[in-house]
């Protein structure tokens, strides 16, 4: 069951990802499939945060994990929207 969930989140996400950089799919739809994604992106990192925080009463070091876990996944997206999206609207 493990790999199902795996496999068909793997399978949309980089589906949608890939769908995003396509020129022949109308901005409109790109935009609104990157919004999917990017919220759903925020929505995982909402959750090892607040995690972050419900840890913290137990275990200093759990805190701190999670909590750079999560900031190491918002800068590393903020880090991969720019190269992919930023970058390609400015060579225009």
């Amino acid at each position: 069951m493990e790999d199902l969930v795996e496999f068909v989140l793997d399978l949309v996400l980089e589906g949608g990802l890939e769908m995003t950089k396509n020129e022949n799919i109308p901005k409109v739809v790109r935009y609104i499939i990157l919004g999917i994604i990017s919220l759903l992106f925020i929505f995982i990192i909402g959750i090892i945060y607040l995690t972050a925080f419900l840890i913290l009463k137990q275990s200093i070091i759990g805190f701190a994990f999670f909590f750079l876990l999560a900031t190491f996944m918002i800068v590393s997206m903020v880090i991969k929207f720019k190269k992919e999206y930023i970058k390609k609207i400015n060579k225009k």
